[in-house]
Order: C-alpha cells, then sequence, then structure tokens
C-alpha cells in the first residue's frame, strides 16, 4: 500500500533499478483530501485528519480493485 506517488527509476551502482523515495501514494492523497476538507470549512482537528487518511485508503482500495461494497 506504500507505493510511490512519483516513481522514478535510476541506475544504482551496481546497475540495477531502484525506486526513489518520497511521498507514498496514500500520503499524497491523504494530503489532498486534507486541503478539501479544511477548504470545505473543517478545522484542523485528529477527526478531521483520520477522515482524510481514511479516505486516502479507500481511493487506494478501489483503484487497486480491492473495493468492497458495503
Amino acid at each position: 500500500m506504500n507505493e510511490s506517488a512519483f516513481p522514478s527509476v535510476v541506475p544504482d551502482v551496481s546497475l540495477e533499478f531502484s525506486a526513489e523515495s518520497g511521498l507514498t501514494k496514500r500520503e499524497l492523497f491523504a494530503g489532498l483530501a486534507l486541503a478539501g476538507l479544511l477548504a470545505a470549512g473543517g478545522d484542523a482537528h485528529v477527526g478531521i485528519v483520520r477522515d482524510a487518511v481514511n479516505t486516502a485508503d479507500l481511493l487506494i482500495a478501489y483503484l487497486s480493485g480491492n473495493w468492497i461494497d458495503q
């Protein structure tokens, strides 16, 4: 679940390829969801942050085909 949001491939010394680190998809989506929730008039508190992370997890599950309708 912690795929990079902006993967880039760079050769290392052994000429094998590895992904650079940075924001994960979960971190990016949670940040975007949090920005939207705050822009809609929410106040920054633990509950709204939890909502943003839960929204990111739901989006990742949906996009990966692991969506469970409830």
